[in-house]
């Protein structure tokens, strides 16, 4: 008897799981939406495409959509690994998650909020510019990034990153592999104290304001010669 009452509870549970459970698809002119739900909220895999409004999309785009997510909900919110391909046809693959909220319609998603863990992002290409940490969409903590200007790479960062921007220590790489400069940073700027190598063959080693060199420092020429003191915006004070 006892057998018998824990199958038909079993039976139940399942039952009523399975009821909860089920696949949606649902089309707009703003979406495409295709999900596993459970208990009414978005949970499982996921795939969402959320489409330019004729105002905004211009033919030059390579995709007509501006984000297109393939991956898992929890409870109603991404996570875990997954894909975000955008409308230049770049990609986020990595990590999704954090603390971040959205409202009511999930055509008002943005996914580059809920990049949270490791990712790496590609360009239009398949070539890989940033590979790092992420937490609630921005780069925050270490990270790899590759700056490219009219498509030819000017420079490589390692080190820290916060909401994005270089802050905290980190090394400029030229395009070569030598290091440009080692040192701190702030607000994506170069700033504090580091080691610059120009291409001229100067070394400095002192301080940097935004960028610029200014404070105590020590400028070493090729020719062996050396400059050693307080220098405001880029020049040796007197």
């Amino acid at each position: 008897m006892k057998k018998i009452i824990f199958f038909i509870y079993f039976i139940l549970i399942v039952a009523t799981s399975a009821s909860f459970s089920k696949t949606i698809t649902q089309r707009s002119s703003q979406e495409i939406l295709t999900a596993e739900t459970k208990d009414g909220i978005l949970h499982g895999k996921v795939t969402h495409i959320l489409f330019w409004d004729k105002n905004n999309y211009r033919p030059e785009y390579k995709n007509n959509f501006y984000q297109k997510f393939e991956g898992n909900f929890s409870d109603g919110k991404p996570s875990g690994k997954g894909t975000l391909t955008y409308y230049d046809g770049s990609k986020y693959i990595g990590e999704f998650g954090g603390s971040k909220k959205f409202g009511n319609y999930y055509f008002n998603l943005n996914y580059e909020e809920f990049r949270h863990g490791k990712g790496k992002r590609f360009d239009e290409n398949g070539k890989m510019f940033i590979d790092g940490e992420f937490k609630n969409g921005e780069l925050n903590g270490k990270a790899t990034r590759i700056y490219f200007r009219n498509g030819e790479q000017t420079y490589k960062y390692i080190g820290d990153f916060k909401n994005s921007n270089r802050d905290g220590f980190g090394t400029l790489f030229y395009p070569d592999g030598n290091i440009f400069y080692k040192g701190e940073f702030k607000d994506d700027k170069i700033h504090g104290d580091g080691t610059a190598n120009f291409r001229d063959g100067r070394k400095y080693q002192g301080s940097f304001e935004e960028g610029v060199i200014s404070g105590l420092g020590i400028m070493t020429y090729p020719d062996g010669k050396v400059s050693k003191g307080v220098w405001v915006r880029g020049k040796l004070r007197n």
